[in-house]
């Protein structure tokens, strides 16, 4: 299958996948009963330590292996407690992303500790089996011990917990729209020389969710659109993405806002952090805000 964005030096998804679920107070959370949980969504999990006296919240999916250099290895999931601080202040550029939880800051607020859960030996699965994996680990920690609130690392943004149990139970919400997976994040660029008209707002959107699992996340530099319509072109592209795979490339167009728009995409850096290749998406003369054309 062709790459979007070929001699990538930038792979975010080689890395673990991981959350964050914030709590006011360390939570109980007791191995039995969670992997009671994981078995009824994971079939074929087992303990990393099969000792009955561990406290290792540690885990294998047996039915998912992924082969490396030295041999193969089955995918697992770790749940353990955090070390970073669960101040508001580490976690502001997540809340002012997080269109869809307007009670976020008073919630964190309360929050004293935080638990991770992630994948490891998992960046070799295909991304849908390793998503899917991750997202019913993630439901059988929440059904074990709630948590206010759930940090989604990997696309910024902060998922109200109940929220995320309903979608994953609904089978008609798609893999990659349950809440957490896909941020659409908006920007507004100051200080750029290069807008003709100097009145003329420049902004910024992106998408943050696919990169993490090996696909090209999605930008548009833009001025004079609305910015919700921009946003449905991003959403509906990455979904596309998340089915399809990286199919589009450098020169390639997709659907813009009108009927009859076709926008460019070509492969580049991201402008916006975190560093990671991404298919900049142009939405015309007249529309865009791109640097260094």
């Amino acid at each position: 299958m062709a790459r979007s964005v070929p001699n990538s030096t930038l792979d975010p998804h080689e890395g673990p996948y991981f959350i964050e679920l914030l709590y006011a107070e360390p939570p109980s959370i007791p191995k039995a009963d969670l992997f009671d949980a994981l078995k009824d969504r994971c079939p074929g999990i087992a303990p990393l330590v099969r000792d009955a006296d561990s406290d290792l919240l540690a885990f294998v999916h047996t039915r998912h292996s992924v082969r490396y250099r030295d041999g193969t290895l089955p995918a697992q999931c770790l749940i353990a407690e955090s070390s970073k601080p669960t101040s508001p202040d580490r976690l502001v550029d997540a809340v002012r992303q997080s269109w869809r939880f307007p009670e976020v800051e008073s919630l964190i607020e309360d929050a004293g500790v935080s638990m991770l859960v992630s994948d490891l030996m998992a960046s070799g699965l295909p991304h849908k089996d390793r998503l899917g994996l991750f997202q019913q680990c993630v439901a059988a920690v929440l059904e074990t011990a709630m948590p206010l609130a759930i940090h989604w690392s990997p696309t910024q943004q902060i998922i109200p917990p109940r929220a995320y149990l309903d979608a994953v139970a609904d089978p008609s919400v798609h893999l990659f729209a349950r809440p957490g997976a896909l941020n659409v994040r908006l920007f507004r660029i100051t200080g750029y020389d290069g807008a003709e008209d100097a009145s003329c707002e420049d902004l910024l959107m992106d998408t943050l969710g696919l990169a993490a699992l090996g696909l090209p996340d999605l930008q548009c530099h833009f001025r004079r659109l609305e910015p919700n319509d921009v946003s449905h072109v991003l959403y509906n592209t990455a979904i596309y993405l998340f089915d399809e795979g990286p199919v589009i490339e450098t020169g390639h167009t997709i659907a813009g806002v009108r009927e009859d728009d076709r926008w460019e995409c070509r492969g580049m850096e991201a402008i916006w952090k975190p560093a990671r290749e991404v298919l900049d998406i142009d939405p015309g003369p007249r529309h865009s805000a791109r640097r260094g054309t």
